[in-house]
C-alpha cells in the first residue's frame, strides 16, 4: 500500500506542474482564466492509480517490472476495446432506436426515433413494429407524427433530409389509417422543406426555414382518400387538379419553400421564424405563440378564417443569449420559456407579461417541456435524464424534486385521457396520471437481437472493466460546469441532439477495480512469506 501511494504521489507531483503550468498560459496569453481546469489533476492521478494498480499486483506475484508492464498494457488494450465495442453498439445499435417524439391515435402509439425511423406499438407481440425503418446511416429524417383523429396520424419523410433541410424529391404528407392497417398513403404536398408539424384545432400546420402555413385536417383527409367530416364534393372544388398545369413562378415559389397547394401562409408580411425558434398552438387552433432569436410573439387567426395572414397582438424580445435554442411549452394561460444558462420564465400567454422567474439547479439546462393539461403546470425534462414538475404561481416549490423514472428522453401530454407519457431507456414508456403522477401503463417492449447482445454481454463487461476512456467525459462536466452538451444532429439541421457526460458510472467502476485490485494484493501479501 506503501509503494502504491507513493507512485501517486510521484505522478500527483508531476501532474500538478503540468496542469498549473497550462492553467497560466492559458490566462495569461489567452485571457481564460477557469479555475475548473485544476480538476484535471485529481482526475489524471486517479486515472493512472488504476492502471498502477494492476502494475503493483502483477510485480507483488511475479516480482517483475518487465512481466508489470506488460500485464498493464495488456490491461490498457482490453479496456480499450471493450470501450470501443461499449462505443458502436452506443452508436449503432441503441442510439438508432431511441424514441424521440410520439403520438396517440386511440389505444394505437407511434413514437419517431433517432435513426429516422417512424415505429408502431404492438400490444399482442409487445415490441415496436417499423414503419419506416431506423437505423445510424440513414440518411432520411423522418417528421415527429400528429395525430388527426382517433384512428388517423400524419407525418412526411424528408429524403435525404439529415443532411440538408430541402431533401431530395417532392415532400408529401403521409397519412396513416387504422383502416389500411397503417400502410402509409401520400396526402397533400408539403412547403419544400418543412421540418415541424403542429395541431392547431381542426388544422395542421407546418413550419419550414422561415414559413408557417396552414391547412385543414379535412383536406389532408380527402387527398388522402380518407373519409372526412366535411362534405367531399365542396372540399373536391377546393382542391386544385394534381394534372393541372403550374406556372413557373409557382414552381419556383414552392422550390424556395413558399406554400404549396392546398396550404394557406400564415405569418403576416415581413416576418419570418428562423432558427433557433419553436412554437405552440392553442389546443382549439385560434392563436399560436412563436419564439425565433430571442424575440417572442403572438398570433392570434383572423375572424374570416385561415386563408388571411393571423394577426399579430403581442411581442417581446426576451433578455439573454438570442441564439440559444429555446424550450416552450403551453398549459392552460401560462407560458413556459426555457433556454439553457437563464431562469425559466412563466409568462401569461396573453400579454406575454412575466409571472416569475424559475431557478434550475446548477449545470442543468433544459431539454424539453409540455403542458399539463390547463393547469398551468408543466413537465420538463433536463439534461440529467430526469423529469420534474414546473408550477406557475404555485403555492409551494415552483419547480419540483426529480420524478423517480431516471434516464428519461421526452415527455408527451395527452389531453383527452389527461396522461402523462414519460419516455425513457431508448424505447421504454411509462404512462402517469396528470393529477398524482402514479403509474397506469408501463410499456416495456420485447428486446431485438443485438439488443439483447447489449444487455446481457457488452453492458456486464462495461461494469466489469473500468471504462478509463469515460473518464474525460468526467472531466470534462468538471472543466466545463455542465452535465451535458448540444450538437446539430446533422448539417444544416435545427434539431439538437444532448449528449450527456457520464460522471459518475465511470468514477465508480475504476474506483471499485483499484479496491479490487489492492484487496487482491493485500491478502496475496498476508498469506505468502515475503
Amino acid at each position: 500500500l506503501s509503494k502504491f501511494v507513493g507512485g501517486c504521489a510521484f505522478v500527483l507531483l508531476c501532474v500538478v506542474q503540468l496542469v498549473i503550468g497550462l492553467y497560466l498560459v492559458a490566462g495569461l496569453r489567452l485571457d481564460v482564466w477557469n479555475v475548473r481546469v485544476l480538476w484535471c489533476i485529481p482526475v489524471s492521478v486517479f486515472l493512472f492509480s488504476v492502471f498502477y494498480s494492476v502494475s503493483t499486483v502483477a510485480g507483488l506475484r511475479w516480482r517483475s517490472p518487465i512481466l508489470a508492464i506488460g500485464i498493464t498494457t495488456i490491461f490498457g488494450t482490453i479496456c480499450l476495446v471493450v470501450g470501443l465495442i461499449g462505443g458502436f453498439f452506443d452508436g449503432l445499435v441503441k442510439r438508432p432506436d431511441q424514441l424521440q417524439g410520439l403520438a396517440i391515435a386511440g389505444d394505437s402509439l407511434f413514437g419517431s426515433t433517432r435513426g429516422g425511423g417512424l415505429v408502431r406499438f404492438d400490444g399482442k407481440e409487445n415490441t415496436w413494429v417499423e414503419i419506416f425503418e431506423s437505423s445510424a446511416m440513414s440518411p432520411d429524417r423522418v417528421l415527429m407524427p400528429i395525430t388527426l383523429n382517433d384512428t388517423t396520424v400524419a407525418t412526411a419523410r424528408v429524403r435525404g433530409g439529415r443532411f440538408n433541410p430541402f431533401g431530395s424529391g417532392s415532400l408529401d404528407l403521409l397519412v396513416l389509417s387504422e383502416a389500411d392497417q397503417w400502410s402509409p398513403e401520400p396526402s397533400l404536398r408539403l412547403p419544400t422543406a418543412t421540418s415541424w408539424l403542429h395541431r392547431a384545432g381542426n388544422d395542421v400546420l407546418a413550419l419550414n426555414t422561415g414559413e408557417l402555413a396552414v391547412t385543414s385536417v379535412d383536406s389532408i383527409l380527402l387527398a388522402a382518400g380518407q373519409p372526412s367530416d366535411a362534405d367531399s364534393e365542396s372540399k373536391a372544388d377546393d382542391q386544385e387538379n394534381p394534372n393541372e398545369q403550374k406556372g413557373w413562378l409557382e414552381k419556383l415559389t414552392g422550390m424556395m419553400g413558399g406554400v404549396t397547394s392546398g396550404f394557406n401562409a400564415v405569418l403576416p408580411g415581413q416576418m419570418a421564424i428562423t432558427p433557433p425558434r419553436g412554437i405552440v398552438v392553442d389546443p382549439q387552433g385560434k392563436w399560436l405563440l412563436a419564439i425565433s432569436r430571442g424575440r417572442l410573439v403572438r398570433l392570434e387567426r383572423p375572424d374570416d378564417g385561415a386563408a388571411s395572414p393571423w394577426k399579430l397582438t403581442a411581442e417581446q424580445t426576451l433578455e439573454g443569449e438570442a441564439s440559444r435554442r429555446s424550450v416552450l411549452a403551453l398549459s392552460g394561460t401560462a407560458l413556459l420559456v426555457a433556454r439553457a444558462e437563464e431562469p425559466i420564465r412563466l409568462l401569461d400567454a396573453a400579454s406575454l407579461e412575466l409571472i416569475e422567474e424559475v431557478e434550475l439547479p446548477s449545470a442543468l439546462a433544459p431539454v424539453t417541456a409540455r403542458g399539463i393539461g390547463g393547469s398551468g403546470r408543466f413537465a420538463l425534462v433536463t439534461s440529467d435524464e430526469r423529469c420534474r414538475i414546473v408550477t406557475a404561481r404555485g403555492e409551494g416549490d415552483a419547480i419540483s424534486k426529480p420524478l423517480k423514472i431516471r434516464q428519461v428522453q421526452a415527455v408527451h401530454a395527452d389531453l383527452a385521457s389527461d396522461a402523462l407519457y414519460l419516455i425513457h431507456h431508448i424505447d421504454q414508456i411509462d404512462e402517469l396520471d396528470s393529477d398524482d403522477f402514479s403509474v397506469r401503463q408501463r410499456i416495456r417492449p420485447s428486446l431485438a437481437r443485438w439488443r439483447l447482445v447489449d444487455r446481457y454481454v457488452i453492458s456486464p463487461l462495461r461494469m466489469i472493466i473500468p471504462q478509463t476512456g469515460e473518464l474525460g467525459e468526467t472531466t470534462a462536466a468538471m472543466v466545463s460546469g455542465k452535465s451535458a452538451v448540444a450538437f446539430q444532429s446533422g448539417p444544416g439541421s435545427e434539431d439538437e441532439e444532448l449528449h450527456r457526460y457520464k460522471i459518475l458510472r465511470p468514477v465508480a467502476s475504476c474506483a471499485t477495480f483499484i479496491v479490487v485490485m489492492l484487496t487482491i494484493g493485500c491478502v496475496y501479501f498476508a498469506t505468502r512469506d515475503f
